[in-house]
This record gives structure tokens, sequence and C-alpha cells, in this order.
């Protein structure tokens, strides 16, 4: 299990890398990233978005090495959203990470939820489509309301990048 867990996390979190993206932690098989941070960026929107592709991209690889060891093939779901977090060293004196809290984590975190219920591999935020540059493809998934906030959130699924950028 800790094998193919690895081969899992090992080729996600170089697609956040190679996409310039700072990762978090791990959760378990999950991974949390952002970017933006520690120096920062004006198309943190379009990094993400490739790297979640990317990372898409990478799964079928993942899943010939889990499944040539006996492991079952692996889904994922990646919910990306843009907003200001708080930034920083958060813990205790004895254990401390670098790290980002606040509304618009808990946000991606329900977006990522979400992707089983709609389908899609991606689910990024209207917020998050907003900001992308001209010639992104995306298909307009829906509009929810999610716990914790006031205002529903637009949900669109990240088909293509741009031609050529």
């Amino acid at each position: 299990m800790v094998e193919m867990l690895n081969i899992h996390l090992g080729e996600m979190s170089e697609a956040i890398f190679e996409h310039d993206g700072t990762l978090d932690k791990f959760i378990g098989d999950a991974i949390m990233a952002f970017w933006g941070a520690p120096v920062r960026i004006t198309d943190h929107a379009d990094r993400a978005v490739r790297a979640a592709l990317a990372m898409t991209g990478r799964l079928d690889r993942v899943n010939e090495a889990v499944t040539a060891r006996g492991g079952v093939p692996l889904a994922i779901g990646i919910g990306v959203h843009t907003g200001d977090v708080v930034l920083g060293n958060i813990g205790s004196v004895r254990k401390l990470d670098y790290t980002v809290i606040g509304d618009n984590v808990n946000v991606a975190s329900r977006l990522e939820g979400l992707t089983k219920d709609y389908g899609c591999a991606v689910l990024i935020s209207g917020d998050t489509w907003a900001e992308l540059p001209a010639g992104w493809d995306c298909r307009y998934v829906d509009r929810v309301q999610v716990r914790g906030r006031q205002r529903p959130l637009d949900l669109y699924e990240p088909l293509k990048p741009p031609e050529g950028v």
C-alpha cells in the first residue's frame, strides 16, 4: 500500500512542481497545494488549472504502475478555487507548518468533494474561471451552494488550455 501511495503522490507532486506550485501537505492520499507564495505571481489560476489537468494526464501512468503491483486503479478529484488566504507558519512551539488557511481553502476542499457528484476529475470555481486567460476551453457545470458560504458558486470543468501557450 505504501509503495502504491508513493507512486501516486510522486507523480501528482511532479505535476504541481512543473507548474510552479507549492506543495503544502499530504492528507492521506490527497495533496494540498497553492500558487502565488512565497513568490507572488499573477497567473496563479492558470498555473493551478494546468497542474490539475497535468495530474489527470499522469493518472494512466500511475494506474499502470499500481495495477502491475496488484493494486486497484485509482481515480482522482481535484478542486481549484481562487481567493485570498492567510499564509504563514502555523502551529505550535514544537511543530510549525508553512501553510494556508481560511475560507477560500475550505471552498477548494468542497469543490474536490463535488467532483464525484458531477463525474468530473477537475472542478474549478467561477472565481478561478474569471482569472484564467482568454482561450481556455471550460464547460459550465452548475451553480451550487456550498457549506459555509453565503453566495452560490459557479462550477466549471476545465477541458483544454489555450493553444500555443
